[in-house]
């Protein structure tokens, strides 16, 4: 098989995988803020992610919240909209 072929198909394998990922964390922290404001996911939208950081803006039902991932071996979104929590959740 051609080098270059194999090169062009092994980096969009790289690039879907990314992608893929950036949805799965989107859609992580959709479904946090729907449960922490008691609204219906299909009401929640994400309206932009901090390029280098787990963060995001997100409108909940109307309203604008800012989740940060404070989690450090596992991902944990936290609305600091207020400010950041003096402690994660417990596990």
């Amino acid at each position: 098989m051609n080098h270059q072929l194999v090169s062009h198909v092994l980096w969009l394998a790289i690039a879907l995988g990314v992608a893929g990922c950036a949805n799965m964390t989107a859609r992580g922290v959709a479904k946090t803020a729907a449960f922490d404001h008691n609204c219906p996911l299909e009401k929640v939208h994400v309206i932009k992610r901090a390029e280098g950081l787990l963060a995001y803006e997100v409108d909940v039902c109307g309203q604008r919240r800012k989740y940060r991932d404070l989690g450090e071996q596992r991902i944990v979104f936290v609305d600091v909209t207020d400010g950041a929590p003096q402690q994660l959740p417990a596990q």
